[in-house]
């Protein structure tokens, strides 16, 4: 077969392959301002979560008082109903401290007189020591008390700062998105030029490895992001725009390196 001949056979074929798959270094070009323009898309969200962060964490911290809140408030009422307790068992022993200190002048034996004498002293104790729980009650009631107010202005004040950052987040988000809108916009006009099935082919890397970079050009005979080594063959239609190639390893649309 001729040199001519040859030649003319490999022309026809390139231009068989270019039919099917019509790309011009273009396409990958606008692939690349897709890439990038993805690129500040996520910073704009970055900075929308950073916003919204805010939020959150006083939402969070709302929670941990509201709950704080609602366990002082238990034991609040479990105090008040040990306070109960501890009084109406004070003024029963008072009430037979009394008796024992009215009934002793008037004993008329050495034996009632020793019983009342015990009656007596331990009611003394019993009185002594609930006086003195009951006191400690009260001020761990006090304690608990203040620890809900505490709560209470918390959640008051923090109540109007949500509003205002909730405010202020509206404010910013909505500059971002608007950001975020003109950005996509451009993406979408991007693609509407890039034929099939390279745009197809796009999406799918694009969609594993958004933000992260989908496209990796053929470099030093293999991919650019993970080094997976290729054949001469698909190197050189790679480069020559002949074929739409998906790295094995990394799964990233391969371009050429000139795109």
């Amino acid at each position: 077969m001729s040199l001519a001949r040859l030649s003319s056979i490999t022309y026809i074929t390139t231009l068989n392959l270019l039919n099917l798959m019509p790309m011009d270094i273009i396409h990958f070009s606008h692939l690349k301002e897709v890439q990038s323009l993805d690129k500040m898309i996520k910073k704009h969200l970055d900075t929308i979560e950073g916003e919204t962060s805010r939020k959150t964490q006083i939402l969070k911290l709302r929670t941990r008082r509201e709950t704080e809140k609602e366990s002082l408030l238990i034991e609040l009422n479990e105090n008040t109903a040990l306070i109960s307790e501890g009084e109406k068992s004070l003024f029963d022993w008072d009430k037979k401290l009394a008796k024992a200190n009215e009934q002793l002048p008037l004993a008329v034996s050495e034996q009632q007189v020793v019983g009342l004498q015990k009656e007596k002293d331990l009611s003394e104790e019993n009185v002594e020591k609930l006086q003195d729980k009951v006191l400690s009650l009260l001020e761990v009631q006090e304690q608990i008390e203040e620890k809900i107010e505490e709560c209470a202005s918390f959640l008051l004040g923090s109540a109007s700062t949500l509003k205002k950052i909730e405010e202020e987040i509206l404010e910013v988000t909505t500059a971002e998105q608007r950001e975020i809108d003109n950005y996509e916009s451009r993406i979408k006009v991007l693609l509407e030029e890039v034929p099939e099935p390279l745009n197809s082919e796009f999406k799918k890397a694009w969609k594993k490895h958004r933000f992260k970079s989908p496209l990796s050009r053929v470099m030093e005979g293999g991919c650019e992001k993970c080094r997976f080594l290729l054949d001469r063959t698909t190197q050189s239609r790679i480069e020559l725009l002949q074929t739409i190639e998906i790295c094995s390893q990394c799964e990233r649309l391969l371009i050429p390196y000139n795109a």
